[in-house]
């Protein structure tokens, strides 16, 4: 089941989502938009973006309720991004309202950012890598550039690294719910981490049991000497917590945002950069300018300025049972890739047909579908992910045939009334005669009866003619 699910009843023929979606990963079938989960980065994009609320992103407070009521104790991993969800709030003091809610303690996740980096580091340097803190870059590589899963570096998220260190530190019998920014974090859950919650999320649960969150703190919960790492969700952030003295000649370069991701993939597949470190995150802006800040409606300008204030500040006397522990951090990718089924030259046609295009004037490529142009489109429509009826113009065209054979239809209609009233007229007429001849002949016998039928027949015909006229 996609983290991103869909609200059927209020999605209504608005093709923003598959605008938005920058893989393409939502189909629209049946007069709705349809999620592929195969093809899906988990960015959230789509949420954002839509206007009718038809975009749900897989809760997760109840679940987390239930840990919380179970025998295990629950540490929470809390992303070093909280200093924008959460202004003017200390780690000590969610650590407090955490611990309200029911969790057993609280510490950054930046403790494990810190140790990725030192792998990070470690690596050969002669060895173009991909950093692999953000989920949605690894889903991209893994689901649509395979050819690149050597790149990503062998090592597991910030997220996955202290879930791990916790657990040494406080028993394998713990559980563990990482609290963040992201939404594709989401899709790791069941891993080294149990549940995830967003900011959002935990935040609209504090409001709902009246919890403060600036306020006081709580005195066990202890900031991580090794501030650097907060830098993390920031653009840049991984490459800013790089041991200096290790590697420090090697080339590297961030790439924050999807669209720069994309064209660093012809880079790395023209073999323009060899021997690089690079920093991948889909989101522009880095997890402050993600998904579920924009629905907290918090500035990645503020919100940064926010981090960076956390880095310099706060730093602990002492450490948190989990920092500095050696754990292992390995981790491996695959090949996940779903090809979809590209039509020739002739089926591409013989679909553009089906929309009223039969030559390349006709490809308008306005973009109301949702694709760049009418070719990606008919792709789409190939591939069983598009419908013709997506196409604007031929809508249009449609429905200007379709009144224009209506029109055509109802003066044919009126024609074969006006028809039929004029011979019922004429045989009016003809009865009438008829009868005055008869008339005529027997009038001594019938006269009066005539007259009647007669005055009968030239009101009826009377009505016809007034009928028409109307």
């Amino acid at each position: 089941m996609s983290i991103i699910r869909l609200k059927e009843a209020n999605c209504r023929n608005c093709y923003k989502c598959i605008r938005e979606c920058p893989v393409h990963a939502i189909a629209y079938r049946g007069g709705r938009a349809v999620i592929v989960e195969e093809d899906c980065l988990h960015c959230g994009r789509c949420a954002v973006v839509c206007p009718q609320d038809a975009k749900e992103i897989e809760p997760a407070i109840d679940q987390v309720s239930r840990l919380l009521e179970g025998p295990e104790p629950v540490y929470a991993s809390l992303a070093p991004s909280f200093h924008a969800a959460f202004p003017g709030a200390t780690l000590p003091m969610l650590g407090r309202a955490l611990k309200l809610l029911g969790f057993a303690g609280v510490e950054e996740t930046a403790i494990g950012a810190t140790a990725v980096s030192q792998a990070f580091a470690a690596l050969p340097e002669d060895h173009t890598w991909i950093t692999t803190c953000c989920p949605a870059a690894v889903n991209l590589v893994e689901k649509y550039y395979p050819d690149l899963v050597p790149l990503l570096a062998p090592v597991v998220s910030p997220m996955a690294a202290h879930a791990r260190m916790l657990h040494a530190a406080l028993g394998e019998d713990i559980r563990v719910v990482f609290i963040g920014p992201c939404i594709a974090k989401k899709a790791e859950a069941g891993q080294d981490v149990d549940a995830v919650l967003t900011f959002e999320e935990l935040a609209r649960w504090l409001r709902q049991e009246n919890i403060p969150v600036v306020g006081r703190e709580d005195a066990d919960t202890i900031p991580m000497r090794h501030t650097d790492s907060r830098f993390y969700p920031l653009p840049g952030g991984v490459l800013r917590t790089r041991p200096h003295d290790l590697h420090h000649h090697r080339h590297t370069q961030a790439v924050a945002g999807l669209s720069r991701g994309l064209g660093l993939r012809d880079a790395l597949r023209d073999g323009q950069m060899r021997g690089y470190f690079i920093e991948m995150n889909v989101c522009a802006g880095g997890c402050i300018g993600g998904p579920v800040m924009r629905m907290m409606g918090i500035s990645p300008y503020t919100g940064g300025a926010s981090v960076r204030s956390a880095v310099r500040e706060g730093a602990g006397d002492r450490s948190p049972a989990s920092e500095d522990l050696e754990v292992d951090l390995t981790a491996s990718f695959r090949d996940l890739s779903h090809p979809r089924p590209i039509p020739t030259e002739e089926e591409l046609w013989e679909v553009l047909r089906q929309t009223g295009k039969h030559e390349e004037k006709d490809l308008l490529n306005c973009g109301a579908c949702g694709y760049s142009g009418c070719r990606e489109k008919a792709i789409a429509i190939f591939q069983g992910r598009a419908e013709p009826e997506m196409c604007m113009p031929y809508l249009q065209k449609n429905t200007e045939k379709m009144l224009r054979e209506d029109i055509v239809a109802r003066e044919k209609s009126l024609a074969a009334m006006e028809s039929m009233r004029q011979e019922t007229l004429d045989t009016a007429q003809a009865v009438i005669d008829k009868q005055m001849r008869v008339a005529q002949e027997i009038a001594s016998l019938l006269g009066e009866t005539t007259g009647e039928t007669k005055a009968a027949l030239l009101k009826l015909k009377r009505n016809l003619t007034s009928g028409g006229s109307r």
